[in-house]
């Protein structure tokens, strides 16, 4: 006979929800529970104590139930905006410059010599490489996707063109996942799959990626 105790009660862990059932039995065995309300059985501990007296502890974990980190369809997104050093040359003022006509810039400067130049944007490159700024800062932007899986995740997607739900890319830009990684919480995981928004055409991002 197995008898529920005192030390129970639910606990909220941000990311999930916890059950937690304790109970004893006088003889015998104890029963373990796969399930509780639906929610599976993460975490068992059964110790022996004196008069032959067996207390079993057991908590039942529900990912995305918790009051914190998930939204209501037990994902979690976070969103981080920051930027990087592209050459100065790549910036979008530049991007009607033939590539002979950078080479002719950057010659010049190297050879101290200015123009003449065949065009305003040669021009205005020549002033920025001959003043030192030879690198300009453009966004880059990590979105990240977590949810709680019964399996290990699929690296399949890595470094494929994805459409992850709840991060919407600007028009004209594209998502590319960029990493996966996979967490133990009790007898199922917490996936997290991240993407990096790419600013590259289309053509050239389905040429480098590819769907997943």
């Amino acid at each position: 006979m197995q008898i529920e105790t005192i030390g129970g009660g639910y606990t909220d862990g941000g990311d999930r929800r916890i059950e937690r059932k304790v109970v004893v039995a006088t003889s015998g065995t104890i029963a373990t529970p796969s399930s509780s309300y639906g929610w599976p059985l993460s975490n068992v501990n059964v110790t022996q104590e004196a008069g032959g007296i067996l207390r079993g502890v057991f908590e039942f974990s529900q990912g995305g139930e918790g009051g914190a980190s998930y939204n209501a369809n037990g994902k979690r997104i976070e969103l981080t905006g920051g930027t990087r050093e592209v050459p100065i040359y790549n910036h979008p003022i530049f991007d009607a410059l033939t590539p002979q006509q950078i080479q002719d810039v950057q010659t010049a400067v190297e050879n101290k010599t200015q123009g003449p130049f065949a065009t305003e944007a040669q021009e205005k490159l020549f002033g920025f490489l001959l003043r030192g700024t030879e690198y300009f800062l453009a966004p880059a932007i990590v979105g990240r996707v977590s949810e709680i899986e019964s399996t290990l995740p699929n690296l399949e997607p890595i470094a494929k063109v994805a459409n992850p739900p709840g991060l919407n890319a600007p028009t004209g830009t594209f998502w590319v996942c960029t990493a996966i990684t996979a967490s133990p919480i009790g007898t199922r995981y917490e996936v997290t799959r991240e993407y990096t928004l790419n600013f590259s055409g289309w053509e050239d991002v389905e040429t480098l990626y590819g769907w997943s």
